[in-house]
Order: structure tokens, then sequence, then C-alpha cells
């Protein structure tokens, strides 16, 4: 359809009606989000460059910033509610699914929600939260070392992102608070390959020992189109070995540059809950047995709403 041009008073109009600021705000709504975890990504190569070209007053201040980030700012999750109240960002994609396949609510507390996969930026997790409101609540585990980059640090500390190590769930554990993570990690993104269904868990069953421990339910939850989103450059062998020091192993693109390609359908959905026993010490037999059994629901749930452009998917 052919569109005349904008009048100069529709250009200068600067009223929240006017249909080109609406459109501004709607594209800010969409896009924004999911230049997070780029800025995140980036955050240390944008660091390193001022620091090398910044004046004496740009290096001081980027100095005291990071002394900042380092040591005096505490987490809160004000940007995460920002997010959620404000912004739009399935609407980026062609289309959006979120389904639900238990018919009761999900469980307010003692549970985990296991987003897989990883992919490059974890998109799936970030907008089931935003899709609903018990997941929306949920205390956020990450990797520590996105705690602790430069700059990138800030935005992780801003999101209320929690780092996953044991004294973490440890703690959110006893407080029987609900818990969303990503079990495949650093490692599982190293993994990702464009249209390729892989995820890191064969040897990842530390959440089944802490969810026997306090007797917590467990949610598989699947997000179909997260690997489409993003091409990459890799070398596995080199990035499993930065995974072990807790650094992303990849470096994604798409056709959009660092935003994901927004031609892709997403399915999100949270599968059926697994309601573990209350095991105070669980052996490895009872780790062992728990851990086959969310595997086996997960499989199920992919199997079941998977496309057929989507293939097999690999436990690795």
């Amino acid at each position: 359809m052919f569109h005349l041009p904008p009048t100069p008073e529709a250009v200068l109009d600067p009223s929240p009606n006017n249909p080109l600021i609406q459109e501004l705000i709607h594209k800010i709504q969409t896009i924004f989000p999911h230049l997070i975890i780029p800025t995140w990504i980036l955050s240390p190569a944008i660091c390193l460059y001022l620091l090398k070209i910044g004046s004496f007053e740009t290096r001081l201040n980027l100095f005291l910033m990071l002394v900042y980030q380092y040591f005096f700012f505490r987490k809160t999750k004000v940007l995460r509610e920002i997010l959620y109240h404000t912004t739009k960002p399935t609407e980026y994609f062609t289309n959006y699914q979120f389904i639900i396949e238990d018919s009761e609510e999900l469980k307010e507390s003692g549970s985990l929600f296991c987003s897989h996969p990883h992919g490059y930026f974890a998109t799936g997790l970030f907008i089931s939260m935003i899709m609903n409101k018990t997941l929306r609540k949920a205390e956020v585990a990450g990797s520590r070392m996105a705690l602790v980059y430069p700059w990138g640090g800030l935005v992780t500390k801003f999101l209320g992102i929690e780092g996953a190590n044991p004294a973490n769930f440890e703690l959110f554990l006893k407080e029987n608070k609900n818990i969303a993570f990503i079990p495949g990690g650093f490692e599982e993104a190293t993994l990702t390959k464009y249209g390729k269904q892989k995820v890191f868990l064969k040897n990842r069953k530390g959440f089944i020992k802490f969810g026997l421990k306090y007797g917590y339910s467990v949610y598989p939850i699947y997000t179909i189109g997260e690997t489409n989103m993003m091409n990459s450059i890799s070398y596995e062998k080199l990035g499993i070995i930065l995974n072990k020091i807790k650094m992303p192993g990849t470096l994604p693109y798409s056709k959009k540059w660092m935003l994901p390609n927004n031609d892709e359908e997403l399915i999100t959905i949270v599968g059926k809950r697994m309601d573990l026993p209350m095991i105070k010490t669980p052996k490895q037999e009872d780790i062992d047995k728990f851990h086959d059994m969310y595997v086996e629901n997960l499989k199920r749930v992919y199997a079941k709403y998977k496309r057929e452009k989507d293939g097999e998917l690999e436990i690795c």
C-alpha cells in the first residue's frame, strides 16, 4: 500500500496522539527488551574501547562506575518490573503462543520452573515470565558471571537476577520460593545451532537433588523456535573450555545484527508439573530415578508440540 509522507504538522506535533509518536512508542515497547542481552554481551568490549579512546574524565567515570557496580550496588527488580508492565516483546515476532498443559493454576510457591533450551538469549524464559503472573513472581537464577560483567552486570542486577549457585538455591528453597532458571546454562548456549534442538541435561542433576531435599514441584518449560532466532560463530571445544570459567562460548548474529530474527513463530509450553517426594538426604539412585522421569517428561512435551521442521530433541 502506498503511504503519503508525513505532513510537517505531524512531524512537529509532540502530543501522545500523534501517529508518529505512537508508532515510535510501539517500536520501543517491542524492540527494547530484545536489546537487553546483546547489551550485556557487548558491554566488556564497549568498556575496553572507551578505556582506550576516552579522555581522562571518561576513564575516571568508567572506573568509578565499575567500583560502584562491584562493591556498592545492590540487586533490585526495578528494570524487570518496568519491562513486565510497559513492553510488548511478543509482538516483535510473527506469532507467539504460550501454553500451560496443566488445567490447574501454576503453584505460587515450592516450584522449580526449568526452561529449555537456553538458545543464545534465553528469550523463551524471559517472555514466559511476562506472560504469566506466577512465573513473573519467581526468583530468577542465572550465571554468576552475568553479575560481574563490566557494565552488563548492572543490567542483570537491575533485573534482579541471582547467581545460580548452591548457596542461593538453598536460601530460596528454605523460604519455599519459586525459582526460574535454565539448567543447561552457558554449555547449552554453546551447543546451540540454528534449527537444532539440543538440551544440556545429562549431567545437570543438582536441581533434582535440591527438589527432593525440599519436596518441590518441577515444571519443564520448552520454547519451540528459540534456536531459530540467531545464527552463530562458535567452536564447540573452545566454547566448552570458556564455559568452565563461566564465560559465553559462542558469538550470535542474525539478519538484524544482534536482534533476534522476528520472522519466527515461538511456542512456549509449560509442561505438567512433577511433584517430588521429600527426601532429606537423597541417594544417587533417587536423584537418577527422578532425573530420568524429568527428562522423559520434557521429551514428551517437545514431541507433543513440535512442528514438522523442528526435528528430534537431543539430550546432551
